[in-house]
């Protein structure tokens, strides 16, 4: 079949190429833009190189391909940088919780100090709990924020309770979290005076008055 000739090439297909970069650019979009963009620079490089005289523009098609490849690093780039964000805002998570079940554990033994003058002799998380719950707290926590096991003890006059975070991303460790408190009990009041005695009422002299 006869095919008249074209007054110049044909660009089109490979300012498709050049236009499906730009939308590459589009965070969301980049993944699939950038794949349907370079199916279409090779359908439109070949079409080019097989017939030059009806299609032209490779120089669209290379600058289509380097959008596309700045797109997808952009991409990478921005999702490595959220998924880092999103780690440390887990963290700083996971820290509050650690210190607010440390608080609650603190508060239940204020309150047993309050009631018995003086906190529990107890070592172990697990004996703590079974001894505040639940008449200091409803729910006594055994672990922190990172899952790990809250080290507790208690003594007469003081108690000290530990949670070690996790390290974080580039490897450094915190240091440990920590609550305690410390109770000298002083010394017992003097027993109030006994109260004074009342003086009986003088009786009237039954005796002889005298003779003048």
């Amino acid at each position: 079949m006869f095919r008249p000739p074209l007054k110049e090439p044909w660009k089109y297909p490979a300012r498709l190429t050049w236009w499906l970069g730009w939308l590459a650019l589009v965070p969301l979009a980049a993944p699939v833009a950038a794949s349907v963009a370079a199916c279409t620079a090779l359908v439109s490089h070949f079409l080019c190189t097989r017939w030059p005289e009806r299609y032209t523009g490779k120089n669209w098609i290379w600058a289509g391909l380097g959008l596309c490849i700045l797109a997808l690093a952009l991409f990478f780039a921005e999702g490595f940088l959220f998924l880092s964000w999103k780690q440390d805002q887990l963290y700083a998570q996971n820290l509050a919780v650690s210190r607010f079940r440390l608080t609650r554990i603190a508060e239940a033994l204020e309150r047993h100090r309050e009631e018995v003058g003086h906190y529990p002799e107890v070592s172990g998380i697990h004996r703590l709990k079974a001894l505040l719950e639940p008449k200091y707290v409803a729910d006594c926590p055994t672990r922190d924020g990172f899952e790990g096991s809250i080290s507790a003890w208690s003594r007469f006059d003081g108690y000290r309770l530990e949670a070690h975070p996790s390290p974080r991303r580039d490897g450094t460790r915190p240091a440990p979290l920590v609550a305690e408190g410390h109770f000298q009990p002083g010394p017992s009041p003097p027993p109030p005076p006994p109260p004074p005695l009342e003086e009986a009422p003088a009786e009237p002299s039954t005796s002889p008055a005298p003779r003048e």
